[in-house]
């Protein structure tokens, strides 16, 4: 994932430079999509993603998705590619793998439902149904055609939306909003958008369900002092959710997105720490890439996604939820 510069936002001088750059992406993203080819599993397959370069909210909305199929007694297993993870796979994330050997999302995905990190898909799907899975939830894939998909859900982050509508490397975008209407079932708009972002939906002719991310502060005192850190693709996102919920900061650091710390580099922020008397404050997503030995001495905020109508969201899965009847 890459950390989103901030002349992606806007159209400007950077962005014609590199508009050539982008032409090649293009015929790249093209003709890996040709040669690919799509198979099916037995077995209902959804995939969340979005067609931006770095974090929309496609974790959090795959885990609040299947905690809601949970509910309804069906047994989803998550397949991710295990981005920054040393292994290949297929293989089942366990409580012996860390984020160095997955990646960070698989073990958040994991601690909610059976959690495979495979670079290839099919085996992916094939293991997880050997294991009684009921059906896929693939976090990311949208670009991935090696695989047939029985539903497609879109995340936008309405903070963000799709940037300044270039291609990689001039813009966010993983691919063209005109590529990807016709693969969409449904649009998970994640926050209302800010009043600096415009995003046109009018050409996708597919339901659109609104949803927000709250912060879970169930583990930390709100009243004591914080100096916060976080290598994510949005490290204002964070920064700005403290100050919102009333979080106390002394300072922040932002680090690259998927960055894994050292036990050096949390020593030394918690130095710094210590000369303003606050606590060292991370993302849970930050803090499982932190050295076990460290972990101790820092506090992490998770968040979860709430989504606007449960209804709505019942009856755009009603296809999957059809098919397990």
């Amino acid at each position: 994932m890459l950390n989103r510069p901030k002349f992606w936002r806007t159209s400007n001088l950077l962005t014609k430079i590199l508009t050539p750059l982008s032409f090649i992406y293009l015929v790249l993203f093209f003709s890996r999509k040709y040669l690919s080819r799509k198979r099916k599993v037995n077995i209902p397959v959804i995939c969340i993603g979005n067609i931006t370069a770095g974090g929309a909210g496609k974790t959090p909305v795959a885990i609040s998705i299947a905690k809601f199929l949970i509910s309804k007694g069906l047994k989803p297993h998550f397949l991710t590619r295990g981005y920054k993870g040393k292994l290949k796979g297929p293989i089942l994330v366990s409580n012996k793998h860390s984020s160095a050997d997955v990646g960070d999302e698989p073990i958040l995905l994991s601690e909610v439902a059976p959690t495979w990190v495979s670079k290839n898909k099919i085996q992916g799907a094939k293991s997880a149904l050997k294991s009684n899975a009921d059906l896929i939830i693939m976090d990311d894939g949208l670009q991935n055609d090696s695989i047939h998909k029985d539903l497609s859900i879109l995340v936008i982050d309405g903070g963000y939306g799709f940037g300044n509508n270039k291609l990689i490397p001039a813009g966010p975008l993983r691919e063209s909003v005109k590529s990807s209407l016709t693969k969409i079932d449904f649009i998970v708009y994640v926050n209302d958008p800010s009043k600096n972002v415009k995003i046109d939906l009018s050409e996708f002719k597919c339901p659109i369900l609104k949803s927000n991310i709250e912060t879970i502060t169930d583990n930390i005192d709100l009243n004591k002092k914080f100096s916060a850190f976080c290598g994510i693709a949005r490290p204002e996102k964070f920064f700005s959710s403290l100050k919102k919920i009333g979080i106390k900061l002394t300072f922040s650091k932002s680090f690259p997105d998927h960055h894994r710390y050292s036990e050096d580099e949390i020593m030394r922020l918690i130095e710094d720490s210590n000369i303003d008397n606050s606590l060292i404050l991370t993302t849970k997503k930050d803090w499982v890439r932190i050295p076990e030995q460290a972990k101790l001495m820092v506090h992490f905020l998770d968040c979860k996604i709430k989504f606007q109508s449960i209804i709505k969201l019942e009856s755009n899965l009603k296809r999957i939820l059809e098919i397990k009847k």
